[in-house]
C-alpha cells in the first residue's frame, strides 16, 4: 500500500510538470555600474521586480543577468537605469508588489510553471497569488511574461479537465487581452486513453536536458515576423528576428473587439515547425512503470541532487521510453507569437507576453535528429538532439528584453528605448519632415567606464533611392552635457539618414562599435 501511495505522488507531481523550461543560470543580487551616476539630476531609475522562488538555480532572465542589473543608457541628457529586485512567492503572498515600489513584475518562464504546479496544491494561495498580483496590474503595474509566465496573464481558453489544465488555471491571473488554448498541452507519462495527444510541449519534454553540460540547445530558433509599427520592433531592419521558442503555445487576440489594446508585434513563420525536415521531433512513449521512476530517482541522487530535488527531476532521468515512429503535428504557423497591450482602465498599466524566449541563445544552421531507441532512453539525456549547429549566441536579443522592460514601465519615451544593434544609435527624428535645415540630433548610447566618443555619419540622397557613401559627419567627445549634434544639412533639401559608432578609450586598448546593419534615423528636408 504504501508503495501505491508513493508512486501516485510522484507520478502526479510529474504530470502537472507540462511547460518545464530548463533553466541556465542563476539569479544574482544587483549592484550599480562603476559609472558614477549618483549626483545626475536626470537619472531615470526602472524599479524592476523579478520573481524568484528560493531555489535561485532554476531561475534566470538572461543569460547575462548581472550585465542587464548594471545597463544603463543615455539619451541626450538622461540617463536611464534598470534597478532590480528580487521578489519571492511569500513577498506576493503577504501584498509586497506595489506600484509604490514597483514599476513592472517579470515572472521568468521557469518560475511561472513552478508556480502552477505548486498552487494547485494550496487553494487558499491561490487567492492571494492572483488578487495580489491582478492589483499590482489594475494600479498600473507592468508585467513581462515569456512562454510559460505568458500563460499566468493571458486568458485560458479551453475545458479545464486536465491535471495540467487545472495547474496552470491555479496561477492565472488572465487580466490580458491575449488568450491561450491549452488543449494540445500534454503530459508524457500518462496512459494514452487519459492523455492529450502531444503537442507543442514536447519540444520541451524530449530536448536534452542534462545541465552538466556547458551549453544546451533545446525548442528552436524561428525566424520570427516582427510588426515594425509600434515603439519595441520599429528601429529594427528586416522583416524577422530570430528568436528561440521551446514549445510556448500560440497567443489568441480578438480581432473584432473596439475597445482592442492589443497589438500582435510577432508572428510564427507560416511554415509549421513540424512540417520542417530540420525541425520535426517524434512521439515517444514511457515505458518504464514504476521500476523505472525508481532508477530514476536513484540517477538523480547519482548526479547530486537532493531528496527533494530528486523527487521533482526522477521523470526525467526515468527509464525507458519507446518511439513511436509518429511525428508530432503544431498548429502555430501564422499565428500571433508576441504581444504588447494597455489594460483597459485609467491606470493605463502595460503588458508584454511572448509565446518564445528572446532572453535566451538562438543558433543557425543544424538540425534535430532523433535519439537511437534503446533500453536506456531517457528525457535527461534527450530523445531528439540538436547537431551541425553553425553559430550561436547568447545575448543576441538582450536588446528586445531591455525594450520590453524599458517600455513596460511607462518611464522611457517610446524614442528613448535601448539600442538594438550595439551600445549605441542615433535616436529618431521626430517630425519626418523638416522645414529648417539647422536642428539638432541627439544620441542613445549605452555608458560605459573610460573615455567615450560619439561618431555621427550621414549619407545622402535627393530621391530616396539611390544614396551617397556613408560620411562621418562629427564626433561628441563629452557625453556629460548629453550626446547631440547640431547638424546643418550640408547637401540641402532631400533625404538624410544617420547612424552613430561609439568608440570607449581603456588605458590600454580602444573599443570602436561595429557598423549598423542599416541607418537609425532618417528625415527629408522639404522647402
Amino acid at each position: 500500500m504504501k508503495i501505491k501511495f508513493i508512486a501516485i505522488v510522484i507520478i502526479f507531481t510529474f504530470f502537472v510538470s507540462n511547460f518545464i523550461v530548463t533553466a541556465e543560470l542563476k539569479i544574482k543580487e544587483g549592484k550599480d555600474s562603476k559609472t558614477d551616476i549618483e549626483n545626475d539630476n536626470n537619472l531615470v531609475e526602472i524599479q524592476t521586480a523579478i520573481f524568484s522562488n528560493s531555489n535561485a538555480k532554476f531561475t534566470s532572465l538572461i543569460p547575462t543577468l548581472e550585465e542587464f542589473e548594471t545597463y544603463q543608457w543615455k539619451v541626450g541628457n538622461t540617463l536611464y537605469k534598470f534597478k532590480v529586485f528580487i521578489l519571492t512567492k511569500k513577498d506576493i503572498y503577504r501584498g509586497r508588489l506595489s506600484t509604490n515600489k514597483y514599476d513592472l513584475l517579470i515572472i521568468p518562464a521557469n518560475e511561472g510553471e513552478h508556480m502552477a504546479r505548486e498552487l494547485i496544491f494550496m487553494p487558499m494561495k491561490q487567492v492571494l497569488w492572483k488578487k495580489n498580483i491582478a492589483d499590482f496590474i489594475k494600479d498600473g503595474g507592468g508585467y513581462v511574461g515569456y512562454c510559460a509566465s505568458s500563460y499566468i496573464m493571458a486568458q485560458l481558453e479551453s475545458k479545464i479537465n486536465s491535471i495540467g489544465s487545472k495547474a496552470l488555471k491555479a496561477s492565472n491571473v488572465g487580466l490580458s487581452q491575449a488568450k491561450i488554448d491549452i488543449t494540445n498541452s500534454y503530459a508524457p507519462f500518462l496512459p494514452k486513453f487519459l492523455n492529450s495527444p502531444p503537442g507543442s510541449a514536447a519540444y520541451v519534454y524530449f530536448s536534452d536536458n542534462n545541465m552538466s553540460k556547458d551549453i544546451l540547445f533545446c525548442g528552436v530558433s524561428l525566424d520570427v515576423k516582427i510588426n515594425k509599427d509600434n515603439p519595441i520592433f520599429d528601429d529594427f531592419i528586416g522583416d524577422t528576428r530570430r528568436i528561440r521558442w521551446i514549445g510556448g503555445l500560440n497567443l489568441i487576440v480578438p480581432e473584432d473587439e473596439p475597445d482592442n489594446n492589443i497589438t500582435v508585434i510577432g508572428y510564427f513563420p507560416d511554415l509549421n515547425i513540424s512540417k520542417n525536415s530540420s525541425t520535426d521531433i517524434y512521439e515517444w512513449e514511457y515505458k518504464g512503470g514504476l521500476l523505472g521512476f525508481l532508477k530514476g530517482f536513484k540517477e538523480a541522487r547519482k548526479h547530486g541532487f537532493s531528496i527533494f530535488d530528486s523527487l521533482s527531476w526522477i521523470h526525467y532521468m526515468a527509464t525507458d521510453w519507446e518511439c513511436s515512429g509518429n511525428i508530432i503535428e503544431t498548429h502555430h504557423a501564422g499565428k500571433p507569437f508576441m504581444t504588447m497591450e494597455t489594460y483597459p482602465n485609467e491606470n493605463k498599466a502595460r503588458i508584454i507576453l511572448s509565446s518564445g524566449h528572446p532572453e535566451y541563445k538562438v543558433w543557425w544552421g543544424g538540425e534535430i535528429i532523433n535519439a537511437e531507441d534503446t533500453d536506456n532512453n531517457k528525457l535527461w539525456d534527450g530523445l531528439h538532439n540538436w547537431v551541425n549547429i553553425s553559430s550561436y549566441k547568447i545575448d543576441y536579443n538582450s536588446c528586445i528584453v531591455r525594450r520590453h522592460v524599458a517600455w513596460v514601465s511607462k518611464k522611457v519615451p517610446d524614442n528613448d528605448l535601448p539600442p538594438v544593434y550595439g551600445p549605441s544609435q542615433v535616436s529618431d527624428i521626430i517630425p519626418y519632415d523638416q522645414t529648417s535645415s539647422e536642428f539638432t540630433i541627439y544620441g542613445n548610447s549605452e555608458t560605459s567606464d573610460g573615455v567615450v566618443s560619439l561618431d555621427l555619419f550621414y549619407r545622402y540622397s535627393c530621391d530616396n533611392k539611390s544614396w551617397c557613401d556613408w560620411t562621418l559627419y562629427d564626433t561628441d567627445f563629452d557625453g556629460s552635457d548629453g550626446w547631440s549634434w547640431e547638424f546643418n544639412s550640408p547637401n540641402g533639401t532631400g533625404y538624410y539618414q544617420f547612424y552613430s559608432i561609439r568608440q570607449v578609450i581603456y588605458e590600454h586598448e580602444r573599443l570602436i562599435e561595429s557598423d549598423p546593419p542599416g541607418a537609425d534615423a532618417i528625415f527629408r528636408i522639404i522647402d
